[in-house]
């Protein structure tokens, strides 16, 4: 698990990264994309190194094999965003955004068979703190551009001019709104304030939107986005929750 979490972070922090969604999404499809696999093989090493594993030989050999399935991956996964883009369909489908959760899985397999084999893996308990580190940076990470990306995708099925509208070269209102919303609930999810913050972040941004309802279209808007964006935060933050109460 813990390899398949290194796996995710550094497909998702070296090509979603921190970005305006209209930025993120020329990013991904940029040529040339040599210093992300630099970023990908810096953050496989480091967090091999945290997470007390060694660097012997047949260790390196599966951690070789996983770094050019991530690769692999992170080359399907710009190319299937283009032909998203190509086939008119602006911010890609939702599927398309979830690949790097297949990839991960299929990433860590070459780097966990040499550690099964010679029985190598060191506890979770005797690194407890670099996997909940690991885990709690992931969903942050999650909830940034990748988050935006998936709700707003999601959203341009149902309500697509009001998506294509609002596309900025920079952070709209909009975007730090469900930005700040999802950090605020999984902080204090993880704060311990359990599903009622959920209830509290809905009332807030329901009462200041309230006036808008009257317009269909935009009620509908703004109750796939806020469902979508909420239910991610709701999701890690509990699932993070569990993980560090081990």
């Amino acid at each position: 698990m813990e390899l398949v979490g290194l796996s995710l972070l550094a497909l998702i922090v070296t090509e979603y990264g921190f970005r305006p969604r209209k930025a993120a999404l020329r990013w991904l499809v940029a040529p040339r994309p040599w210093g992300r696999s630099l970023a990908r093989l810096a953050i496989w090493t480091v967090g091999w190194w945290a997470l007390g594993l060694r660097f012997e030989p047949l260790d390196i050999a599966g951690l070789a094999g996983s770094i050019v399935l991530g690769e692999g991956g992170a080359l399907g996964l710009r190319r299937a965003i283009r032909n998203d883009l190509a086939r008119k369909i602006p911010h890609a489908r939702v599927r398309t955004h979830f690949l790097p959760l297949l990839v991960a899985p299929l990433a860590s397999m070459p780097a966990s068979v040499p550690l099964l084999v010679n029985r190598q893996w060191v506890p979770i308990g005797e690194h407890t703190l670099a996997i909940r580190i690991l885990f709690t940076l992931l969903a942050f990470c999650l909830l940034w551009t990748w988050a935006t990306l998936v709700t707003v995708s999601l959203v341009a099925v149902a309500r697509p001019r009001q998506v294509v509208d609002g596309a900025t070269e920079n952070l709209g209102a909009g975007e730090i709104i469900g930005l700040l919303e999802r950090l605020l609930i999984y902080l204090l999810i993880l704060g311990g304030g359990g599903l009622t913050t959920v209830g509290f972040v809905v009332a807030a941004k329901s009462a200041a939107r309230f006036p808008q309802f009257k317009d269909p279209a935009f009620a509908e808007y703004f109750l796939i986005g806020s469902l979508t964006s909420m239910g991610m935060a709701t999701a890690l933050g509990l699932a993070v929750q569990q993980l560090l109460a081990l």
